[in-house]
């Protein structure tokens, strides 16, 4: 029996300012199959999809903070998390991966949907996740009052961490694996709260002489959000287009493994260093993923960095269904990444993907008449077994059949996006394809 999850995420423009800074949130469609097993032993966790469902909760508070105000008046912020968990989960405690929201530190919610994406994901190979909300807002015509957005996003996401670590019985969180990641500005918090220090703290948050709404002191990374006393460590980091604002920060004793992924042609955060959105004076410099990577690796320290040549920020999503590069490249990368990290994982379980096991194309992609399924299977001992599922989740179409190459009319199907499951000899395997009229 297969299950379906979709995950659905839709292009938003964000227009900064006089900077027309054009920044498209991901579309990205998670489709996962999963074969009906028995939950209660759950094998395979961590190393492939084996759960078809989530439970969230929505809007938890982890603390309070004085937010960003033009005006420099005191005016405390409620800070929320949505929590994630695979439904039907007998696990007592789970790894947990908080994700964060990127907009530059002015836009952005923890209900985005590659936030939402990222969740989905997780929970459905096994993992706790929570969604972030950080404060945002900062004086786009100083710097500075942009570092110090960026030190409030960091006292927040430690003030979740001290939160969920607080509560980790009800939770069901194994505190000793706890990762990071996020997207754009996410990133940049993620890495600065993994290997951040009371030390490397920025000049900036103490306050900024002769302005109004920059003039208070912060306050240490921990004097923010909430008051429970947890340490902050970091079990490992998934960055993408992420960067941070201070190279000497980064020193030995950040042992955590990072995975990184960038585009060569991203002109809103460098792979390699200079000001973010290309407009020095109004943004920090900032040194992103290569120059991250290439000073752990001097330093003998666990770095994984993918480098996409030509693509822009956020290149999971450019404006097309799919890109040359998608979600699924970023996810198929990092689950791995993860589990190598958990004594978790289970290592009498075959980490083969059910894509492996046989051949399937899809053309063509996009079609408005037909589509052809060609399947590589040779030993054939029951018919295959097709079905078909609209973007909303709906079975439009079911068949079986003998046949290797197997066409379905699609001419009077609606424009839009599809997914096609195939079993056969007890494997199955999804892809999608494009209707266009």
């Amino acid at each position: 029996m297969l299950y379906l999850i979709c995950s659905y995420l839709y292009a938003a423009k964000y227009y900064f300012f006089d900077f027309k800074i054009l920044s498209i949130m991901p579309l990205i469609l998670v489709f996962i199959s999963l074969m009906s097993i028995p939950l209660m032993a759950q094998p395979g966790r961590y190393q492939k999809a084996i759960f078809a469902d989530r439970n969230v909760q929505s809007n938890i508070q982890y603390g309070s903070a004085d937010r960003y105000d033009i005006f420099g008046f005191d005016n405390p912020q409620p800070l929320r998390l949505d929590f994630y968990e695979p439904t039907g989960d007998t696990a007592a405690k789970r790894p947990l991966v908080l994700v964060f929201f990127g907009g530059g530190y002015l836009i952005g919610d923890k209900i985005m949907q590659d936030m939402v994406g990222w969740c989905d994901s997780l929970t459905a190979y096994g993992y706790a996740c929570a969604a972030v909300n950080y404060r945002i807002g900062y004086n786009v015509l100083n710097d500075g009052s942009a570092i110090r957005a960026g030190y409030r996003g960091l006292q927040d996401a430690r003030a979740a961490i001290r939160y969920l670590k607080e509560y980790h019985q009800q939770f069901r969180i194994d505190t000793n694996y706890i990762y990071l990641g996020g997207n754009s500005a996410g990133a940049i918090l993620s890495i600065q709260v993994a290997y951040g220090e009371e030390s490397d703290r920025p000049a900036e948050t103490y306050g900024i002489s002769g302005t109004l709404d920059d003039n208070r002191d912060l306050g240490c990374m921990d004097c923010s959000g909430n008051s429970y006393q947890h340490s902050i460590d970091i079990a490992g980091i998934i960055g993408c287009w992420g960067a941070v604002i201070d190279m000497n920060g980064l020193d030995s004793s950040d042992t955590a493994p990072v995975i990184m992924f960038h585009g060569t042609n991203d002109n809103i955060v460098p792979i390699d260093s200079g000001a973010a959105f290309n407009a020095n004076g109004a943004f920090p410099p900032i040194y992103g993923s290569r120059t991250i990577h290439n000073a752990r690796t001097a330093m003998g320290l666990a770095s994984e960095l993918h480098v996409y040549e030509g693509q822009p920020h956020n290149f999971y999503y450019n404006g097309a269904f799919f890109p040359g590069i998608y979600w699924d490249s970023v996810w198929q990368l990092t689950h791995p990444f993860l589990c190598s990290t958990l004594p978790y994982c289970s290592t009498n379980v075959s980490t083969q993907t059910v894509e492996n096991s046989f051949g399937l194309q899809l053309f063509p992609n996009p079609s408005h008449q037909k589509i052809t399924l060609k399947i590589d299977y040779k030993a054939l001992i029951e018919p295959h077994k097709i079905a078909v599922y609209n973007a909303l989740g709906s079975c439009i179409y079911t068949d079986k059949t003998l046949l290797n190459d197997y066409s379905i009319d699609i001419a009077n199907w609606a424009s839009g996006l599809y997914f096609l499951s195939l079993e056969t000899n007890g494997s199955s395997i999804s892809k999608s394809f494009k209707v266009w009229h």
